[in-house]
């Protein structure tokens, strides 16, 4: 069953930075690409699959993210150490570590540029 979202975009305000700190925040390697004259990141996703994908993309002019809709980026079994990880490179805790029920656990963070998104793990531990 296909998702019924399929692609996110994420304005920063710094790529590189926002690279880099995206990529310590989930623990994969992620790079800057030039395709088709856009500069994106693009998070990892299996090509032809079900996967939900997105990219960050620089423009100093868009506001960020400061809404109350939540891009939940997983972190499963590693949530504590994605907290700390954020606010050591920039990003600040909105909402710390907090169970959801069935659902697992989530912590709300600013990353480095200021957009708010969710850390998930099914697991806290």
């Amino acid at each position: 069953m296909a998702n019924t979202i399929v692609w996110f975009d994420i304005p920063v305000t710094n790529l590189k930075s926002a690279t880099e700190f995206y990529a310590k925040l989930l623990d994969k390697p992620l790079q800057i690409n030039t395709e088709h004259g856009f500069e994106i990141t693009v998070f990892p996703h299996e090509d032809n699959s079900s996967d939900v994908a997105g990219c960050l993309y620089e423009d100093k002019t868009k506001k960020l993210n400061d809404s109350d809709l939540l891009i939940y980026f997983d972190v499963n079994k590693r949530i504590h150490d994605a907290v700390a990880v954020a606010q050591e490179c920039g990003g600040k805790v909105v909402e710390d570590i907090q169970a959801i029920g069935p659902w697992g656990y989530r912590a709300v963070i600013l990353d480095c540029c200021g957009n708010k998104i969710a850390l998930h793990a099914m697991e806290d531990k």
